[in-house]
């Protein structure tokens, strides 16, 4: 079932860092919900789920445990293919014009590991002079880039190299592992000072997608004018 996140939480969700482009990942009462956008929240069933005591290397949760899997990463889960239908049917207009989802009323504890990417082989750098980054969303209006296009802490995007290979926002759905099916059609630019400090790998699959594309992790939040856009780019 999807539920629409109040506004009041809306602004404690966006200074935690995303899971992965465009979405979190957190648990209530063991229950785990994907949040995208910061305003929609919706359930999602585990799957190959080991449970385990978290201990320093992940930080301690609430209730003192949560669940990983073998290798030591947070499952994602999958969506049912009727919340996966209604996501992929959801447009900005129908949120601003409908209300038909409860309201989340707590927030949630973000569930993984705060500002680690979860990618094969991530490392850290910083960012090269005139390098440029981007962000796919299924959203015109991302959240996370704010109006005068500084960008929040916890920021997911990928590298202008990597974009080349994204042609479509059904494209952008697979390289990168988002769990929204909505085509992620809206293409924002990024052109961070020189010497940010960035994590970087690539997108392991989850979700049911391949994954492979390059991953950028934003830690700190970004000045004025870093990102432009959105730019409309082809569904499929």
């Amino acid at each position: 079932m999807l539920q629409r996140v109040s506004e009041s939480l809306q602004s404690g969700l966006l200074e935690q860092p995303e899971s992965g482009m465009g979405y979190q990942i957190a648990v209530v009462d063991h229950a785990r919900y994907l949040i995208l956008d910061a305003a929609i929240a919706v359930s999602v069933q585990p799957k190959d789920l080991v449970p385990v005591l978290l201990d320093e290397r992940f930080g301690q949760s609430p209730n003192g445990n949560a669940f990983i899997d073998e290798w030591g990463r947070y499952p994602v889960g999958r969506l049912d293919t009727e919340d996966a239908e209604a996501l992929n049917s959801l447009t900005e207009k129908w949120l601003t014009e409908k209300d038909p989802m409860s309201v989340m009323a707590d927030l949630p504890v973000l569930d993984g590991l705060k500002a680690q990417v979860e990618t094969h082989g991530s490392y850290l750098s910083v960012s090269r002079p005139g390098e440029l980054f981007v962000r796919y969303s299924a959203f015109a209006s991302d959240r996370r880039i704010n109006q005068d296009g500084s960008v929040r802490p916890g920021t997911y995007v990928t590298t202008e190299n990597d974009s080349a290979h994204v042609r479509s926002g059904l494209s952008a759905v697979g390289r990168y592992a988002l769990p929204n099916p909505a085509p992620a059609r809206f293409r924002f630019v990024l052109s961070p000072p020189d010497g940010t400090r960035i994590h970087c790998g690539t997108a392991v699959p989850k979700f049911d997608q391949s994954g492979g594309g390059v991953e950028v992790l934003f830690s700190a939040d970004l000045p004025a004018g870093t990102a432009s856009g959105p730019q409309s780019i082809a569904e499929r």
